[in-house]
């Protein structure tokens, strides 16, 4: 019997990338050459550089964005559980602001309130599950108090922002091409940049980090490996019908439950192109044991829902953070990807129903914009 997960694992024909392969068997470091080029073709910008993975690829934007400034980052409270780690490990400090309960990004007006009081080196600007950051606020605050901005878009790869699709904002973005991401690439990451200059400051950065071969313009270290940009070339090639699959999988959840007491779906913004990637339904009555007792439901049924991000202060500090603390109790993931059916997903929607019904009543749910 199958397992239903929310990892995506997206993956091109296995003969497909065979060809690739032996295409490239006498000069494997043309592959990352080409693969850099047709990931510059994707997000139409005029410089990527990539990495062994994105924490590094993350980490290093940081350094780069930071330098000779204070050595704190802004982070949102719920995010990715391994933001922290990555500023951490960038040997920097997290900063954590409080998210938005409009569309779980950074709260714009904490985090003006965060950039008036003290000191920031750089601002860690993840595009949360679905929805997009309001780039052009929270970039104009941002100049306001001279901060400069890595954008992390790897939930949003793909996507596009006012007719330009995401990889030209900040001093760079950050894309991630892990096998649960819609590039799968097996492992690594992108940074993409707006224009040569970013590119080249960025260069100059690593040489003083001893991490650029400054003859080439390329990374000394923790480069991308050949076998890895393969299978990036293969996965690239089929992004278009990743992404169709995806928003097949999201439209038959939105059909299945439309009738919802207990859930509403978080729809995407098809003005912006949207990868479909993730499922996120918003749990109509938080702060019970309703979302645990769904779960468990699921679970017993082989339907590996999920819940969304913990905050992630806790970890390193004790600040209140009460917008992202009641945000990561109303908030779940339910399968997605290459693993489930359209079927699967009727089924999912049929069980989530049958719940309902043994749960008894609650509020009216549905479709949340």
């Amino acid at each position: 019997m199958s397992y239903f997960t929310t990892m995506n694992l997206p993956a091109p024909a296995h003969g497909q990338f065979l060809d690739l392969l032996k295409q490239y068997g006498d000069r494997p470091d043309a592959a990352v050459l080409d693969f850099e080029a047709a990931l510059r073709r994707f997000f139409d910008v005029p410089a990527v550089s990539t990495w062994s993975n994105c924490f590094t690829s993350i980490a290093l934007a940081l350094r780069h964005a930071s330098a000779g400034r204070a050595p704190r980052v802004v982070v949102a409270g719920l995010a990715y559980r391994r933001t922290a780690d990555i500023v951490l490990w960038a040997g920097l400090q997290p900063l954590f602001v409080d998210n938005s309960a409009h569309d779980l990004a950074l709260d714009l007006s904490a985090l003006r309130r965060t950039l008036s009081r003290e000191p920031v080196g750089c601002i860690l600007a993840q595009h949360p599950m679905v929805h997009l950051l309001d780039i052009e606020a929270l970039s104009a605050l941002a100049d306001e108090f001279q901060v400069p901005v890595v954008f992390d878009s790897v939930e949003a790869t793909g996507a596009s922002y006012r007719g330009h699709r995401l990889g030209r904002f900040g001093v760079a973005e950050a894309f991630s091409l892990h096998p649960s991401k819609v590039i799968n690439a097996a492992e690594g990451g992108v940074l993409t940049f707006g224009d040569e200059a970013q590119y080249r400051q960025f260069g100059k950065s690593m040489t003083d980090l001893g991490l650029w071969d400054a003859t080439s313009g390329r990374p000394a270290m923790f480069q991308l490996e050949p076998l890895h940009a393969v299978m990036g070339l293969a996965s690239l090639s089929i992004y278009n019908e990743v992404r169709d699959r995806h928003r097949s999988h999201f439209e038959r959840y939105r059909d299945g439950l439309a009738g919802s007491r207990s859930l509403k779906l978080v729809q995407y913004d098809g003005e912006t192109d949207p990868n479909y990637k993730s499922v996120l339904v918003q749990i109509v009555n938080p702060g019970t044991t309703f979302r645990s007792r769904l779960m468990s439901h699921l679970e017993a049924r082989r339907i590996g829902a999920r819940a969304y991000y913990a905050p992630l202060h806790p970890l390193t500090q004790s600040a209140e953070l009460p917008a992202a603390r009641a945000l990561a109790e109303q908030y779940m993931i339910l399968p997605i990807g290459h693993s489930v059916s359209l079927t699967d997903i009727d089924s999912i929607c049929a069980c989530i129903a049958d719940f309902e019904r043994q749960a008894g009543s609650e509020p009216t749910g549905g479709v949340h914009a």
